[in-house]
């Protein structure tokens, strides 16, 4: 049986959607500012602009919101890819351990709370139900986040993640690129981990695959296995790729010099070859190396994007890992060999694929792609569902107890303190344990009477030197003085021979002051309070008829005030706190 291919139409749109639409950006745009200034959380009117059209008027058909979660979400995998792109792996390597603590206190620490408040709340909700809801919340909004971080900056909308990498005062200075790659890092393993349990709770789930000969630990460990491998062999492709690239060119600039000496005789062939040197990418215009590498940076994010979701794991860490591709392919370096203390910005070699991504969808990602993003997380609130008693009470004390618990997990910061003071204290209980050890059991004794002893010999010898002769003429000191040899002439003695020494090395530099880590820690943990997308794709993937995981209605609008209260909650007081900085 043949299926019928239909044709779309071209029909003239009515003049309610152009407007609406017309309407709607135009909202979205005066929300985000105004937000902005009352708040320093632009997002939160860009969420009540897609409460208002959505749920709550209906302004907008279901086809439209469809379309524009569609593009929310393509808004969010491009935030993700250019985190990517501006990450420092410098600074990722550094911070990685303290990120990974992060992340796992960031994600056990909801966890446990959310099992500890249902028992609470819901003394009868399933084991199962209450895993649902405690992974939605062991989240973090990375759309959030990353929009957090550039409004700290305050500058162009194609403002890099990491723009605040050499701060004014490094020793003093609160928000530094280290502290915002701990928390991308931190962001994205929690969604990460969040949605290799999602995979877990969707194989519960599903009777289909219950019925399989699938295991449970492929199932689970498919996405870990997945999300490591593309972590860890994509950045060694890169390196690999780069460095073949650097000898192929090395030898064609050698073999082009080698080609300059030799006879003018061999310049007839080598005329009709001529026009394969204007093809280089070093003669190209600008314009058309950035239109070539979107290009190929569209085509590279696609890929990963493709090679993320066929292996089980998230596409956001392929949007994530592409980036970071992309960053290694072409990595910033000095333009000429100049001393390392006088580089400056001019003289470096930006990246061309950052480049072409500012240039080229920076504009288009900051007015309309991500405030669509924030936009379709309004479009799928149940608004007028969230406000019974019940449901309200309960929804305030979870989000209470979520944003403790992330809170709680940004005071890993405290770690360098912490070991410095402990390694203070082991020095010194070592340092007296030793004197305790090395000292006899009489030796206050011994001292004082070796102190007598040196005090009775000081005594002797002053009355020594003034039972002397008197001091001699002046003329027999000025003969003394001639026959003496100067102190410059006289050879050195060996114990006046200089001794070559090796350079001490450097300590390390000390752990910032602990009010400096207190305030990092607390920036630290407020942003990983919002949770957003992630949150709500869970609740709602776990709250769909054909899975049932979630059938407790009061507990899934429960979740779904924790992630928007969480989201609301988490944006004010990081605005907050960037506002008073």
């Amino acid at each position: 049986m043949s299926s019928e291919i239909i044709n779309i139409q071209y029909e003239e749109p009515t003049l309610v959607d152009i407007v609406t639409l017309l309407a709607l950006l135009t909202l979205l745009q005066l929300a985000r500012w105004s937000t902005q200034k009352l708040f320093n959380a632009g997002l939160l009117g860009q969420i009540t602009i897609g409460i208002i059209f959505g749920p709550l008027a209906h302004w907008l058909v279901t086809q439209s919101q469809q379309t524009i979660l569609v593009l929310g979400y393509v808004a969010l995998v491009l935030i993700v890819f250019q985190a990517g792109l501006d990450l420092d792996p410098n600074h990722f390597l550094k911070t990685f351990p303290q990120a990974s603590a992060t992340a796992l206190v960031g994600i056990l620490t909801p966890i446990a709370l959310s099992f500890a408040f249902f028992n609470f709340a819901f003394p009868l909700l399933p084991t199962k139900q209450q895993f649902a809801v405690a992974v939605a919340l062991s989240s973090t909004s990375l759309g959030t986040t990353f929009n957090l971080i550039q409004s700290r900056h305050k500058t162009s909308p194609s403002t890099s993640f990491n723009s605040d990498s050499i701060p004014p005062n490094p020793q003093h200075a609160i928000i530094t690129s280290s502290l915002t790659t701990t928390l991308t890092t931190a962001a994205l393993i929690d969604d990460i981990v969040a949605l290799v349990l999602l995979s877990v709770l969707l194989s519960l789930g599903d009777k289909s695959s219950q019925s399989s000969s699938t295991g449970m630990g492929w199932i689970i460990g498919r996405p870990i296995l997945a999300s490591f491998l593309i972590a860890t062999l994509s950045p060694l492709v890169a390196i690999a790729i780069r460095t073949s690239l650097k000898s192929a060119k090395s030898s064609t600039r050698a073999n082009r010099s080698h080609d300059s000496h030799r006879d003018h005789a061999k310049d007839s062939k080598k005329d009709g070859k001529k026009w394969l040197s204007k093809l280089s990418w070093d003669r190209l215009q600008r314009e058309t190396k950035l239109d070539l590498a979107i290009c190929f940076a569209a085509g590279v994010l696609s890929a990963f994007l493709a090679i993320a979701y066929y292996s089980g794991t998230t596409m956001l860490l392929g949007a994530f890992v592409a980036g970071a591709f992309l960053f290694l392919l072409d990595p910033p370096s000095p333009q000429r060999e100049t001393p390392s203390y006088t580089i400056t910005r001019e003289d470096m070699h930006e990246n061309i694929f950052r480049q072409a991504f500012e240039a080229k969808v920076g504009v288009i990602q900051h007015y309309i792609l991500t405030p669509f993003f924030f936009c379709s997380i309004g479009f799928t609130i149940p608004f007028l569902e969230l406000w019974t008693k019940e449901v309200v009470w309960k929804g305030i004390v979870y989000v209470a107890f979520m944003t403790v618990a992330k809170i709680v997990a940004g005071f890993t910061c405290l770690t360098p303190a912490l070991k410095s003071i402990l390694a203070s204290w082991w020095r010194k209980v070592r340092d007296s344990r030793r004197k305790t050890i090395n000292k006899p059991p009489n030796a206050k004794e011994e001292e004082q009477e070796i102190d007598l002893q040196e005090a009775g010999q000081a005594t002797s010898r002053r009355d020594q030197v003034e039972g002397e002769a008197p001091p001699a003429s002046d003329l027999e000191r000025e003969e003394h003085h001639r026959s003496s040899p100067s102190p410059s002439s006289r050879p050195p003695s060996p114990d006046q021979v200089p001794t070559p020494t090796t350079p001490s090395p450097s300590p390390p530099p000390p752990p910032p002051p602990l009010h400096l880590l207190l305030q990092q820690s607390l920036f630290l943990g407020l942003s990983l309070v919002p949770r957003g997308e992630i949150g709500l794709l869970v609740l709602q993937l776990a709250n769909s008829r054909d899975l049932g995981l979630l059938t407790d209605q009061s507990a899934y609008l429960v979740g779904v005030w924790a992630v928007i209260g969480c989201t609301v909650l988490g944006s004010l007081l990081v605005g907050a706190w960037v506002g008073r900085m």
